[in-house]
């Protein structure tokens, strides 16, 4: 006949294993648990980066198509208006700033156009408040421009005297007899308010704080929801 003492001991024994047992199983499923959050949110964060990726390259392919678009209709402008021009020798100087204006005012693609004689003379331009009427041009773009005598567009460059972050576009004249006459030349400020500005310029921000930029081949900021920043090196090339 068992003692109460021993009744006792067995029963103990008897619970610690069911404890051990329990904890063994508790390990277990907190472990593969565990194991199971890691893995679900290593998948959920390599969705998200997919995803993420494939937005941004959606909305790059989206921003430079829309650039070469808008790019080849400047082109276009251009083209069409040297043909126009293609007397300007015969034109008063009020005639030519009027059409000069009329281009401007109409597209909203440039900041400034001008008619450069083929001597670097610069005969018109508009806005008159640029004031470089009766100057001569002497940006290594425009001088590369006048000398190639075919459409020329420059990578962005700061200028020299207003320090304005710019790309300087042209297209050369030339008279209904094959003569050269000049370039007519279009500017964009990249840094103040054109048809480029309007549409990616703007703050670019959305609810989430996320942003875009665009840089050049160069790696300079052309447009940044910071304005202050335009022109300096993006921080992903420094």
């Amino acid at each position: 006949m068992s003692t109460p003492r021993r009744a006792e001991h067995r029963q103990s024994k008897k619970l610690s294993l069911i404890s051990l047992l329990t904890g063994l199983v508790t390990l277990v499923v907190l472990l593969t648990s565990s194991i199971l959050l890691v893995g679900s949110y290593e998948s959920q964060k390599n969705s998200l980066m997919e995803t993420t990726l494939h937005l941004n390259y959606s909305n790059a392919d989206r921003i430079s198509k829309t650039m070469d678009s808008l790019f080849r209709s400047m082109r276009s402008s251009l083209e069409y208006s040297a043909d126009k021009l293609s007397d300007v020798d015969a034109m008063t100087s009020k005639q030519v700033y009027d059409y000069l204006d009329l281009m401007r005012k109409s597209s909203n693609f440039f900041n400034s156009i001008a008619v450069v004689e083929a001597n670097g003379l610069i005969r018109n331009v508009a806005p008159a408040r640029v004031g470089t009427a009766g100057r001569r041009i002497t940006s290594k773009a425009s001088l590369e421009a006048l000398a190639l005598q075919k459409p020329y567009i420059s990578s962005p460059y700061m200028t020299s005297n207003t320090k304005r972050l710019i790309v300087f576009m042209s297209q050369p004249i030339f008279s209904s007899a094959g003569k050269y006459l000049g370039i007519l030349s279009g500017t964009l400020y990249l840094q103040e308010n054109n048809i480029l500005s309007d549409i990616f310029g703007n703050s670019n921000v959305d609810d989430s704080g996320s942003y875009y930029y665009i840089v050049d081949s160069n790696g300079r900021l052309l447009y940044h929801p910071d304005k202050q920043l335009l022109g300096r090196m993006s921080a992903a090339t420094r």
